[in-house]
């Protein structure tokens, strides 16, 4: 089961958790960071998780560690391999501005491709990890109001509770 609570809180304004982790409610150590992105804009909260819970965050599958690997490895060739191939398309130019421009072009492309592995590395995740990453998530938020999903219905009652007076209707 899940339970969605929106809040009335602006950008700024403290949004107050219960001092258990939104995993499994035992004593906070830590935070986790829960981010929603709508278009140019990106919401992020910090959430209280134990230390279990946070030493499974920072471990790293085999999966995930490959992926890193490959994807160092795959930006570091193509970016190698991009700029020498624009070293030699580009015509003779002041031997400084052939390299700026060729190690500018290998660069973008190298930082694309990290990118792109970088968004698959949560797919290869433990499931534990990804239990706990989806305790909570943000549904939606504005300028005004955030709207939380919370898998555990015992912890979202105590941080409703916690927020009475910023509650708003879910509809």
């Amino acid at each position: 089961m899940s339970k969605q609570i929106k809040l009335k809180v602006q950008v700024g304004q403290t949004i107050r958790f219960p001092n258990q982790c939104v995993y499994d409610q035992a004593p906070a150590a830590g935070f986790m960071s829960v981010q929603h992105r709508a278009g140019r804009r990106t919401r992020l909260v910090d959430v209280p998780v134990c230390e279990s819970c946070q030493a499974e965050l920072n471990r790293l599958s085999a999966a995930e560690q490959r992926q890193q690997r490959l994807g160092w490895l795959a930006a570091a060739a193509a970016g190698l391999a991009t700029a020498g191939a624009a070293w030699l398309l580009l015509p003779l130019l002041l031997t400084w501005l052939k390299v700026v421009i060729a190690a500018g072009i290998g660069c973008a492309i190298s930082a694309a491709i990290l990118t792109w592995f970088r968004n698959r590395l949560p797919r290869a995740a433990r499931p534990e990890k990804k239990a706990i990453r989806e305790a909570l998530k943000i549904v939606h938020f504005s300028w005004r109001a955030v709207t939380f999903e919370f898998t555990n219905d015992a912890y979202a009652d105590r941080f409703a509770s916690l927020n009475k007076n910023q509650l708003m209707d879910t509809r």
